[in-house]
This record gives structure tokens, sequence and C-alpha cells, in this order.
């Protein structure tokens, strides 16, 4: 509402709504999300609501795969026809475009690579396994660990009984050596999970956003030194991996593109439009 009331005519100007939602998405039934990736809404997304609402077709997909499209068409995937993007923050998500289209999986489940079991012997998940990557290198991972750590830096910028992710990537800005240790023991656990993956997909480049795209000066070099050590010689050189240039906004173009291919892609959508 803020935005069509931001611009003239709003209302009457939009065509289509794009919408990102944490929660694996099946082509066949986007209504239907996760219960348990996102408990508040009890496995269901009122499209039918949003539809009636604004009157205009609703397309909706997973951040990571909508990132992904933004960074491809917008941001740091340009010239890239074959990538993967990696959202790290509270979740890890991945998002991936094989021959500039994003692909889903059978049932829209590709990508979640927060759900990769890194360590066996690791804490235990809300998917059922153990030390998922999301539970090591994940914003409330990081954020206990930096709890844990306080009493070893009594001059750390950090304070409070829970320093928060934000407050974490502001106290590594500013150097403060208890939030780079956090963010530093992050990279051989990532590291592990983007060789299982550029081994496997052999991608042509790998956007990585979230709290390493903000943090790309501290963390970007010493995690392609580790991939470097730990990758197959063919695929050393072939994948380029860089940070998100959209950085937050990724997924809100992913999913603008989103509406707008879908709109290019329907000969007769114009027609439809005027007819209603």
């Amino acid at each position: 509402d803020i935005c069509l009331k931001s611009v003239e005519d709003g209302p009457q100007r939009l065509l289509s709504i794009g919408i990102a939602v944490p929660s694996p998405v099946d082509a066949m039934h986007p209504e239907l999300l996760s219960e348990i990736i996102i408990p508040a809404w009890q496995g269901h997304i009122k499209l039918d609501l949003i539809q009636n609402k604004f009157g205009v077709p609703i397309y909706l997909d997973n951040d990571a795969n909508l990132g992904a499209l933004g960074e491809h068409r917008w941001g740091a995937g340009r010239g890239s026809n074959d990538l993967a993007y990696v959202k790290i923050s509270y979740g890890i998500g991945a998002g991936y475009i094989l021959k500039s289209n994003i692909y889903a999986g059978a049932s829209g489940i590709a990508g979640e690579m927060g759900h990769m079991p890194i360590d066996l012997n690791g804490p235990l998940c809300v998917c059922g396994q153990k030390g998922c990557l999301t539970m090591l290198i994940g914003g409330l991972a990081l954020e206990l660990k930096a709890k844990e750590l306080l009493p070893e830096f009594p001059d750390s910028m950090l304070t409070g009984d829970q320093p928060s992710l934000h407050d974490l990537e502001t106290a590594a800005l500013k150097g403060d050596p208890l939030a780079l240790r956090v963010f530093m023991e992050t990279i051989p656990y990532l590291s592990r999970a983007l060789t299982g993956w550029i081994n496997l997909m052999n991608p042509e480049r790998i956007v990585l956003g979230g709290y390493v795209a903000r943090l790309s000066e501290i963390l970007l070099d010493p995690i392609l030194q580790d991939l470097r050590r730990s990758r197959l010689v063919g695929s050393v050189t072939s994948v380029d991996v860089r940070a998100s240039d959209l950085d937050s906004l990724a997924e809100a173009i992913g999913a603008l593109t989103l509406a707008l291919d879908k709109v290019f892609d329907e000969p007769n959508f114009y027609r439809k439009m005027l007819d209603e």
C-alpha cells in the first residue's frame, strides 16, 4: 500500500506482485509453506486474500531463489548464466540459476543449503538433523557464540547479555576482536558447504549475500583461500566467488523481476487486464 500510494495512480498502474518467502515453494501448490521453517504461518500463505485486495496476479517463490534471480539480472551475477546465490543470515539459503532460469528442483526444495549436515556431532536442528549449516553459522549460532566468548574479551565493544547479529556486524567493521573471531570461525563450515556445492553442481559463479556481503572486505579473501585448499583441482579456476552487489535488496528486486517476467512472458496479459 505504501509503495502504491507513493506513485500517481499506483493501484491502477499495478500489473502484478512478486513475493519472496523464506520457505521452499512448490510451484503446484505455492500457497503451502513449510510449517517447520515458518511455524507462525501454520503452513499456509493467504494468496487469495492478497489477490482479492489488489486484483492482480500474485507470483511467489523462495527468497534465496529470488535473490539469485535479482543478482543474475541486476547485480553481481550479471554476465553469468549459471550461478548460485547463497544468503547467510539467521537462516542459510541458496538459489541456483541454470541456463539463466531459476532451478527449483522437483518440488521447490533445491538450494536448502542451511539444512546440509556439516557436523554430525553438532547441535540439533529444527529439521531433525544434527550439525546443519544454519546451526553452525546462522545468526542465532553467532549470537550464542558471542555471548559464550564475552568473558574472554573484557575490552570488547560488545556489551549486554546478548549481542545481536547486527551488533556483531557493526563491531566487526570497527575491528572488534570478539566480533572478528566469531565471524572468522564460520569460515571452515561455510567453505565445506560451498565445496560440496561447487563439486556437485560446478557453477560458473557464486554470489554470497547476507553478512558475508556486508563484511566482504573482512571475510571474502579468507573464504577464497579456504576454498582453494579444499576444492577439486578442476573446479578451482572454473568458479568465480564474489560478494552480493544488491545485499539486503536482492530478494525484493528478484521478486519484482519475477513479477515483471510473468507479465512479459504472457502475450495476452495486457488484453486480460483491459477486459477485466
